[in-house]
């Protein structure tokens, strides 16, 4: 019986190899992937094979959860800076002040993110206004848009014009 344990290790240890039965001296069978004087090649039946079956495939929950972030908010709006709007004397600084209703749901992954000239400004975050430093003198575009958790906009302010004097 104690053979028969080193006969299954020795046959997963050589599942590829060629498997040789022979008798030793003292009468023992042995099993070996050397062949040795007198040996016969034992046939070992093909390893079995499975196949799991496929999981079935369900809809993606996101869809909803796209909808009912599209129908979150209601209102959202550019409070400051004013449509067309002549900014003086700020060394390029244009202060941001947005109203959103009902409020930015932060634990669902939303962020705002800012936009001059349709250009992202910094990366998406959960406050309500800023300020964009370095504005260069002209006119120029501001606006904003709530970002979900993926990137996709949710819902975006009109832009407003502005003219920055220095």
């Amino acid at each position: 019986m104690k053979y028969s344990g080193y006969m299954l290790v020795l046959l997963a240890a050589t599942a590829q190899a060629e498997v040789y039965k022979s008798i030793n001296a003292n009468g023992e069978v042995v099993y070996s992937d050397i062949p040795s004087q007198g040996a016969e090649r034992v046939e070992m039946p093909a390893l079995p094979t499975y196949t799991p079956v496929p999981l079935p495939v369900t809809p993606p929950a996101p869809v909803a959860r796209a909808q009912a972030a599209e129908e979150a908010y209601s209102a959202f709006s550019m409070a400051r800076p004013h449509a067309d709007e002549t900014i003086r004397g700020t060394a390029g600084r244009v202060d941001v002040t947005l109203t959103l209703e009902p409020a930015l749901q932060v634990e669902a992954g939303h962020g705002i993110q800012y936009f001059l000239d349709g250009t992202p400004q910094g990366k998406p975050v959960a406050q309500l206004s800023t300020s964009l430093m370095n504005v260069d003198r002209g006119t120029h575009t501001v606006s904003a848009a709530v970002l979900d958790d993926s990137g996709k906009v949710i819902i975006k302010t009109t832009p407003v014009t502005i003219y920055i004097h220095r």
